[in-house]
């Protein structure tokens, strides 16, 4: 068994994967939302046996508050949950200082929360990767680290992308709300919803505009590998990174096989790029997001994935996390008819979504 669940987490990410038996299987959780969200992964957990609360591994992809606030509020309350981890994975400061091997220029900064917690609690932090940064060597092969029979292949971050992080870490994790007492996130402005109402044609006709965010650049991505399920899980990663990964990972010339992509950034046209489509053969897309802040997923890059994602005549298949004003487009009967794609989200009245990959 292979499942991925996408939790309720406002605009960003809270995923948890299971596997193997059903009825005892292995987790590990990526991302734990924003803190208003966190009541639903506690919940969630509280559906656990309480001797069955183990996770293999917790990745923290990066200091995005969307991603990492609720992460304090669960090591907060993990003693109480009687929730343990095998290992945890996250970038710190000084992780970016051994990559870069610069000077300590923001000492205050190394008393941001999730790092105290995580060395009060004697949680094993990035073991394997020897407490160093998580992070993808210029060349050779990619790190493979197996957890319980599944093997988790990391794609990003490099050190040049953590070393790109270091001049804005403070004010990242001022944002971040990270410090205590210290501002928290600042209303960062919506992306503007420039295209009125396109036909899909004039969608797949919007030009690409890369990303600049060197949080989301310094994103922990990774492939899930399990008895030949294959699933990508992009975190808030720059498209030509996951790309020039794949590329190191696959033959150059072939496409990738994937029974599922959770699509970084939400779904923001800024990090879905024909050319990182067109290097996968994958059916299954799953954004997580309800659109607060930032309007996501953006349609031009849905549309993008429609077009370009698949290398066979198969129907695309979309999964939604939420139904919002911003998604509910993908539900027109005329679209999905001629463009051969099937939209899902939660049952009315819900939130969050359960796929299973794998029975």
């Amino acid at each position: 068994m292979l499942a991925l669940e996408m939790l309720p987490a406002q605009d960003g990410d809270c995923l948890l994967l299971e596997y193997g038996a059903p009825e005892t299987p292995h987790r590990i959780l990526i991302d734990a939302g924003r803190p208003e969200t966190f009541e639903h992964l506690k919940a969630r957990i509280e559906t656990l046996p309480r001797a069955n609360r183990h996770f293999e591994l917790f990745i923290v992809t990066h200091i995005d508050e969307d991603h990492i606030a609720g992460a304090i509020d669960l090591l907060e309350a993990r003693e109480s949950l009687g929730v343990t981890f095998g290992e945890v994975w996250f970038n710190g400061w000084q992780h970016l200082e051994s990559v870069s091997r610069a000077d300590d220029k923001l000492g205050g900064v190394a008393g941001e929360r999730l790092t105290e917690l995580l060395v009060e609690q004697r949680l094993p932090w990035n073991r394997r990767f020897a407490s160093g940064a998580v992070v993808v060597p210029d060349t050779g092969p990619l790190p493979v680290h197996a957890f319980q029979g599944l093997t988790l292949t990391v794609l990003t971050p490099s050190a040049k992308r953590l070393e790109q992080l270091m001049p804005e870490w403070e004010e990242a994790v001022i944002e971040a709300g990270l410090v205590p007492g210290r501002a928290t996130a600042r209303q960062r402005s919506a992306e503007d919803d420039r295209l009125g109402d396109p036909s899909f044609e004039a969608l797949l006709e919007v030009p690409f505009e890369g990303d600049s965010s060197k949080p989301n650049a310094s994103s922990i991505s990774v492939l899930a590998e399990y008895q030949g399920c294959r699933l990508l899980l992009g975190a808030d990663a720059y498209p030509q990174d996951l790309l020039a990964a794949l590329q190191r990972h696959a033959a150059p010339t072939q496409r990738l096989a994937l029974h599922a992509f959770k699509i970084p950034h939400h779904g923001s046209r800024k990090n879905i790029h024909v050319k990182l489509l067109q290097k996968l053969s994958c059916t299954r897309f799953l954004v997580s997001t309800n659109g607060s802040r930032h309007k996501h997923p953006n349609r031009e890059a849905i549309a993008r994935v429609i077009q370009h994602g698949r290398a066979t005549e198969e129907r695309v298949e979309l999964f939604f996390n939420y139904e919002t004003e911003f998604n509910k487009v993908w539900r027109n009967p005329g679209w999905m008819r001629e463009h051969r794609y099937t939209a899902h989200f939660p049952p009315e009245g819900q939130q969050g979504l359960r796929m299973v990959l794998m029975p």
